[in-house]
C-alpha cells in the first residue's frame, strides 16, 4: 500500500491505466466463458445473481484484486477438473453447481469493479 502512494503521479497513472485494462481483459473473458458455458452446464435461469461490490480506497482495490486472483484461480481449477479426461462425475458436477455459478458471476462482478475503481484513478 505505502509503496502504491510512493509512485509519482504519471507512474501511478500509467499503472492504474494497466490495472484497468488487465481488469477490463478478465472481466471480458469472464463474461465468454458464461456464455459458452450456460448452454452446455447451466440451466436456462439466468445468470446467478451476486451482490454488489464497492471499492472505496486503494487499500480496498489491492484487497479486491487479492480476492479477484484467488476467485479465479478455483473457477480455473473447477473447469480444468470438469475438462479433464477422467471417469470423475464429481469434477463435472462442481460446473453444474450453483456454487460455481455464483463464483464466476463473482468474479466477473469483481473485475468490473477494480477496472471502475482503477478507471478513477485514485
Amino acid at each position: 500500500m505505502a509503496e502504491l502512494e510512493a509512485l509519482s503521479p504519471s507512474t501511478r497513472s500509467r499503472w492504474f491505466a494497466l490495472v484497468r485494462n488487465h481488469a477490463e481483459a478478465l472481466r471480458r473473458e469472464i463474461s465468454l466463458l458464461s456464455g459458452e458455458l450456460q448452454p452446455v452446464f447451466f440451466s436456462a435461469s439466468g445468470r446467478a445473481e451476486v451482490a454488489a461490490i464497492e471499492i472505496s480506497n486503494n487499500a480496498g482495490l489491492l484487497r479486491e484484486s487479492e480476492r479477484l486472483a484467488n476467485l479465479m484461480l478455483t473457477n480455473d481449477e473447477a473447469i480444468r477438473s470438469a475438462f479433464a479426461a477422467s471417469s470423475d462425475a464429481l469434477a463435472e458436477e462442481t460446473v453444474k453447481s450453483l456454487r460455481f455459478r455464483v463464483a464466476l458471476a463473482t468474479s466477473e462482478r469483481s473485475a468490473a469493479a477494480v477496472q471502475e475503481f482503477a478507471a478513477r484513478g485514485y
